[in-house]
């Protein structure tokens, strides 16, 4: 699918304004109902449910389905995602064969070392010691450079792939177009999305009351 598509079937996913008013409406309602809310934790009203976390924030909430009916359909984490495939034209590289010379470095493969130090507002030592940590890369004090960090002294920087944005796989970029589509239709009414604690897979869309009772 085409990134329009993605994200028009997301805006349809969910009937946005309904859901808002009826979890306003729910929360209205459990706001006449403190004493039961407070008791049992949660509230089931004519509108939907109404529950208390630990710290005793209020929030009405609704299941909306799985997070399988996300483009993909595949359940899979930023650190374990090897069963989305790669993208078809990097061939999982994220990149293309074409390159540029890098920003960073003007092509050369290598930064002034001092020249970092300034921008950075340290010491030539501090700077040595936070490319050593952060980048692993060893700097030259007496030929003040450095090989550059960002396309590893190569000079060259290859072009992003623009079929999966530099994901390496094409699914897994359909998937982020989805989820940040829901993420934005969300916050423009007020609410966000919640994992369900006893499946993974469910998927709730939640809105605070802006009022609290007793933590646990």
């Amino acid at each position: 699918m085409d990134a329009r598509t993605i994200k028009r079937n997301a805006r349809n996913y969910v009937d946005w304004k309904r859901t808002c008013a009826n979890m306003l409406l729910a929360l209205m309602e459990a706001e006449d109902n403190k004493a039961k809310l407070a008791q049992d934790r949660y509230l089931e009203t004519a509108h939907g449910t109404v529950g208390v976390d630990d710290d005793g924030n209020v929030y009405a909430i609704e299941y909306i389905g799985s997070s399988l009916n996300c483009p993909s359909g595949k359940y899979y984490t930023p650190f374990a995602c090897s069963n989305v495939d790669p993208c078809p034209r990097c061939h999982g590289s994220g990149h293309t064969a074409k390159s540029h010379d890098c920003e960073f470095c003007k092509g050369k493969g290598s930064r002034s070392l001092s020249e970092l130090a300034k921008m950075r507002n340290e010491t030539i030592p501090q700077t040595v010691l936070m490319l050593a940590k952060n980048y692993d890369v060893q700097a030259d004090v007496s030929a003040d450079s450095f090989p550059c960090n960002v396309c590893h002294g190569s000079g060259q920087i290859h072009n992003t792939c623009d079929w999966c944005e530099g994901l390496s796989s094409r699914e897994a970029y359909e998937d982020q177009l989805w989820q940040e589509e829901l993420d934005a239709q969300a916050d423009k009414y007020g609410m966000h999305w919640e994992s369900g604690e006893g499946d993974p897979l469910d998927q709730f869309l939640c809105m605070a009351a802006g009022w609290s009772l007793g933590s646990d």
